[in-house]
């Protein structure tokens, strides 16, 4: 079964045909073909894009495989099955419970089980962009990710499970009917690059805890100030380090330290005080759903948190606002 997709895929009984299709749509020639031990073949693909990232869900019989002339780099990370891959001299083994692969450009051959997997194509620049504003400005080093070696990736990094991380952003996904909007709108899309630079780099995780330095309200309050300004727009957790120059572990213990809430919690409590605001100074004849679409995309979603926040119901506020009686 697909992580997501499912309503959209594109299924192929026919491993020629197939081939002959992915070849024809790209600069990488692929050829597949059943193993043995499964002569039925059977593949099921679907894709996922948005502005800053491109994902395909695979499900597939046993099978063989050989792609050559591939321009992008990929991250393949497991959901069933286990796979063997030839690539530049070497033999990787990588599955569920074992571990994901990357693939830089190129070509490789190898066989698998049944299997499902997702792949996350590579942009090096948008990848090392995200991994430096995560380590923060303080680091020297001319390149923090390999996008040359192929290599198994470790999913366990720290006490962070990445398999799980990717599931639950599978989810998601699907949730959103993978539409490239919502994708963005909801920082999904930057979240999954986040996690595929914490798998290409696990040593981001391993940064020291932020020093007093850089606990300072100063940096705090730029923040705080950047989502001010932005609330109805999309604010992902790699602007706000590149905003105040504090590395990934650094912005998340620091932000926590000086407000009690994390970046997210408190971007979501903004937009509830922003909204209660213009909620209470709305004109008669305006609609909820004309306010809140512009700071959340789940009307069921803010309608929860609203009610958490100010023990009533979004249109309790609105209709006490305008004095117009109750629906019920």
């Amino acid at each position: 079964m697909l992580p997501f997709g499912r309503d959209r895929s594109l299924r192929f009984r026919d491993s020629a045909v197939i081939s002959e299709k992915l070849t024809a749509i790209g600069t990488t020639k692929v050829e597949y073909w059943a193993a043995k031990s499964h002569p039925s073949f059977r593949l099921t693909l679907a894709e996922a894009r948005s502005r800053s990232v491109r994902l395909v869900a695979a499900a597939s019989t046993p099978m063989h495989f050989t792609a050559a002339g591939s321009a992008t780099g990929i991250v393949l990370v497991p959901f069933v099955g286990r796979t063997i891959t030839h690539v530049e001299g070497r033999q990787i083994e990588w599955g569920q419970k074992q571990g994901a692969i990357y693939l830089p450009p190129g070509g490789c051959r190898g066989e698998s089980t049944t299997r499902t997997t997702i792949g996350i194509d590579v942009e090096p620049k948008r990848l090392e962009e995200i991994a430096r504003a995560m380590f923060g400005p303080e680091v020297e080093h001319e390149r923090l990710i390999d996008f040359e070696t192929p290599r198994e990736i470790n999913l366990k990094v720290g006490g962070v499970d990445l398999d799980q991380v990717f599931r639950h952003q599978m989810m998601m996904l699907d949730a959103l009917g993978a539409d490239s909007e919502s994708m963005e709108q909801m920082g999904l899309a930057d979240m999954i690059l986040r996690s595929t630079v914490l798998a290409l780099a696990p040593q981001v995780h391993l940064l020291p805890s932020a020093s007093s330095e850089v606990t300072t309200n100063s940096k705090i309050k730029r923040i705080c100030d950047y989502i001010d300004a932005h609330l109805a727009g999309k604010i992902t957790l790699t602007e706000l380090e590149q905003v105040s120059g504090l590395s990934a572990r650094s912005l998340q213990y620091s932000f926590r330290a000086v407000t009690g809430l994390s970046p997210v919690q408190w971007i979501n409590n903004r937009r509830l005080e922003e909204i209660r605001r213009r909620v209470v100074e709305a004109k008669p004849g305006t609609t909820l759903s004309e306010i809140v679409s512009e700071y959340f995309s789940n009307m069921g979603d803010f309608s929860r948190r609203y009610r958490e926040k100010y023990g009533e119901r979004p249109s309790e506020t609105l209709a006490r606002a305008q004095k117009l009686p109750l629906r019920t």
